[in-house]
């Protein structure tokens, strides 16, 4: 959400020094300028938020020999991390434990 909201301020503004750049004749075209440029980067910005997302989700493609518990394979990963401490979790005793982190899951 704040990324979505940092990116139609930071969309904004490049917008209005973009149609800064013409004077125009009239404030009509200014405005359709305006609203189709603003348009195309916001459509821009969903599909690279939508890239990013999926690419994280991506699994990977390659065998880790066996059952290779969460603790081992995501230990690495921020998100595991936190949910580690957060849930208080210990991955000694419990094999699942935080194995639906976010980057976790591309590991599966």
């Amino acid at each position: 959400i704040f990324f979505s909201i940092g990116v139609h301020t930071a969309t904004n503004a490049l917008v209005k020094s973009i149609t800064s750049f013409r004077n125009y004749k009239w404030e009509h075209d200014r405005q359709r300028f305006r609203y189709l440029l603003s348009l195309v980067f916001e459509g821009l910005s969903r599909v690279g938020m939508m890239a990013i997302i999926a690419f994280m989700f991506l699994p990977e493609w390659t065998s880790h020999g066996g059952n290779v518990p969460a603790g081992q394979r995501c230990k690495f990963f921020p998100y595991y991390r936190i949910c580690r401490a957060l849930s208080r979790c210990d991955p000694a005793r419990d094999a699942n434990c935080c194995s639906g982190a976010v980057m976790c899951l591309s590991e599966q």
